[in-house]
This record gives structure tokens, C-alpha cells and sequence, in this order.
């Protein structure tokens, strides 16, 4: 797993690099990171409008190896789990890259275990764990995102391992 978060971050990297290129993707990267940072304050809401407003119809979401379908309801219903089990939950963003249509975020995501989640009973444990999340926009809508979570981590930090 620590690979796989170690690639994406050098991926990161390098769009952060291609993006410097030219003045016109600035003013892409520009527009796209605005609608991601939108989008992210809304995920820590949990924000149904601004879910509406941003995920293109058709959208889909890439999850360990898997393609979901990812509509403003499957998002509403996602994050409101997650707000169920860590009230206080947040996405902070760490770093953000873009190139164009497609913006890179790392997010630290914190919160205390209140409810249960992943069939973990409540601890009461404070989290803090990496996202690493990849969006692809088209059209100023977000069309599709992979995410790379490291369930291990927050599975330990849950005392669940």
C-alpha cells in the first residue's frame, strides 16, 4: 500500500511539473483546483448542493482496483456515513496539484471514532490518515476521481488490526 501511495504522490509531482508549462493551463489548473477545493469543504459538510453541482452525470470513482458509479446521492450517502462515525471529520488539505482538467489532492483525514464504521464498533479514537485523490474534470464538472485510502492505518489506529 505504502507503494502505491508512494507512486501517486510522484505523480503528483510530475503533473505539478507538466502544469507549469504554459499560461493557458494555469488558468485551467486554476479553475479545476477551485472546484476541487469547493468540492472538498463540501465533503467535510457533507454539502448535497454543492455535491449536485459539481459531480458531471455519468461520473465514476476508482476504489482499490474497482469503478463505481459516483452520483451527488452516492457521495451524500459516503460521506454522511463517514460524518456518522467521526462527527468532527475533516478533510484538510495537505497539497494540491493540477495540469489542466485533472487535480491531484493529498488530504490528512481526521476525526474520533463515535459510531461504527467498516464493521468497527466505536473506540473513541482520534484518526488522522492519508487520501491521496486524483480528479478528472471536463467540462468545469468533475467526471471522475481515484482514490488511494489507507485503511490499514486507520483499521490500527482504531485498534482494529
Amino acid at each position: 500500500m505504502r507503494r502505491y501511495i508512494i507512486l501517486s504522490i510522484n505523480i503528483a509531482i510530475l503533473l505539478c511539473v507538466y502544469s507549469c508549462q504554459t499560461s493557458q493551463k494555469k488558468s485551467d489548473a486554476s479553475k479545476a483546483k477551485k472546484i476541487v477545493r469547493e468540492f472538498s469543504e463540501a465533503m467535510n459538510r457533507v454539502d448535497y448542493d454543492v455535491f449536485k453541482k459539481y459531480l458531471k452525470e455519468g461520473a465514476v470513482w476508482h476504489y482499490r482496483g474497482k469503478t463505481f458509479e459516483w452520483t451527488p446521492d452516492s457521495e451524500n450517502r459516503v460521506q454522511s456515513t463517514w460524518k456518522r462515525a467521526f462527527p468532527d471529520h475533516e478533510y484538510r488539505i495537505e497539497l494540491m496539484f493540477a495540469n489542466r482538467d485533472t487535480v491531484t489532492v493529498l488530504y490528512t483525514y481526521t476525526g474520533t471514532h463515535t459510531d461504527t464504521i467498516l464493521g468497527i464498533p466505536p473506540t473513541g479514537n482520534q484518526i488522522a490518515v492519508p487520501e491521496m485523490v486524483i480528479f478528472r474534470l471536463e467540462d468545469g464538472l468533475i467526471a471522475e476521481q481515484w482514490v488511494v485510502f489507507d485503511e490499514h492505518l486507520l483499521r490500527r489506529q482504531l485498534n482494529a488490526d
